[in-house]
């Protein structure tokens, strides 16, 4: 009878081996998956972006950065401006920004009003324009600065070339760090 336990014991033993290492294996991957997810929470597509459009986004700014060594000579005292896109406003500054802005944009909504905040306190400096381009009705200047999510930034020269792109940010030191 107790040979017979013995052999119980044994059989319950082997059948909890089992049972634990699927639980084993689903863990592992389950933390794989998180700390890949942490990964890209701190990258500027966010853990939810699409990886194809963040690569080939990261891949231009990349790019432009190899080409231009530019940076920018950011003046210290405010009066910069924070307008509606127009042609003719391009190049009217030394520094010209491009922020591609979408009405449904919680993000884009934030930094719309912190800009708008940035003006009004004179925070902008004076060498510098941020053109609010409508993300929705802008096609061409999208497709011409290959503009994949709204919520995008692009510094462009006087002649419109682009310098630099990058995604997000809320505030106008995010935007004065990207030109550095």
């Amino acid at each position: 009878m107790q040979v017979g336990i013995v052999s119980m014991n044994s059989v319950n033993k082997d059948l909890s081996k089992k049972r634990i290492y699927p639980k084993l294996a689903i863990a592992l991957i389950f933390a794989i998956v998180i700390m890949v997810g942490l990964r890209f929470i701190g990258s500027e597509c966010g853990i939810f972006g699409k990886f194809s459009e963040c690569a080939k986004s990261n891949n231009t700014v990349r790019s432009a950065q190899r080409s231009q060594s530019k940076t920018a000579e950011v003046a210290t005292e405010g009066g910069g401006k924070y307008e509606e896109y127009s042609p003719d406003l391009v190049g009217s500054e030394d520094i010209t920004v491009l922020f591609f802005y979408a009405s449904w944009c919680p993000s884009c909504t934030e930094l719309k009003k912190n800009l708008q905040g940035d003006v009004e306190n004179g925070n902008i400096p004076t060498n510098m324009i941020i053109l609010e381009v409508d993300y929705d009705k802008n096609k061409e200047l999208r497709k011409k600065y290959d503009i994949v999510t709204q919520h995008t930034l692009v510094w462009i020269d006087k002649d419109g070339t682009e310098i630099k792109k990058w995604i997000g940010g809320d505030t106008l030191d995010t935007i004065l760090r990207q030109l550095d």
